[in-house]
């Protein structure tokens, strides 16, 4: 009888006799009796990690951490990276390197006004003063443009859309400490609504002590 042939004769049900005392009596090796088991949780974390790369594939590990957070997985940081090394998962940066140093003649110096507000072009081309909206055209480029192919103004206008939605609804920012900007946003909203209504209470129980 071959060693396939034992296997097959033993039974891991058989609460009488042990699996290993099985394989004693067969001359099999118990580790042939045992199938590994799998860890479902961290096969679950693995495969949330990759449908995360695949959507948001510039999320380094920290980021990731953060979006397996919100999804209700308890995992560390460290974890998140050991799995992303296993899997070979790298942030896809985009990023197109220029030379800042020599000035653009093709740019004019020049100010224009833009809503109000004052900007300001240097002779290197770049805006110097709207630091808000050069971080966002920062990222636009390093996480869009620079990553995808356009095949026409209309799905260039589109994914534009798509990425705002993105940028301001779902991405996590640094300087923001891995926040999204409207939920940093609707939280000082939130602030600013209870120090109102206190406001509000403390001007009413003034006025009604002044009655009384």
């Amino acid at each position: 009888m071959n060693s396939t042939s034992k296997v097959n004769l033993i039974d891991t049900e058989l609460s009488e006799l042990a699996v290993t005392k099985q394989c004693n009596l067969l001359g099999v090796s118990s580790k042939v009796c045992y199938k590994p088991k799998t860890n479902f949780e961290k096969k679950w974390i693995i495969d949330t990690i990759l449908l995360i790369f695949e959507r948001v594939p510039i999320y380094e590990a920290r980021k990731v951490h953060q979006a397996l957070k919100e999804k209700g997985i308890s995992v560390s940081v460290n974890a998140v990276s050991k799995y992303r090394k296993e899997l070979k998962l790298e942030p896809i940066l985009a990023v197109k390197v220029l030379n800042l140093s020599i000035p653009n003649q093709q740019h004019k110096k020049y100010s224009y006004k833009l809503r109000g507000t004052e900007m300001s072009m240097d002779g290197k081309g770049r805006a110097t003063h709207n630091i808000c909206i050069e971080r966002f055209w920062r990222s636009t480029k390093c996480d869009m443009l620079y990553l995808f192919n356009f095949d026409s103004m209309r799905h260039l206008k589109e994914s534009l859309k798509k990425y705002i939605y993105f940028f301001n609804f779902e991405k996590y920012h640094e300087s923001l400490g891995n926040f999204k900007p409207m939920d940093v946003y609707t939280k000082k909203l939130d602030i600013q609504k209870v120090k109102s209504r206190k406001r509000k209470n403390l001007f009413l129980s003034l006025n009604l002590g002044n009655i009384f």
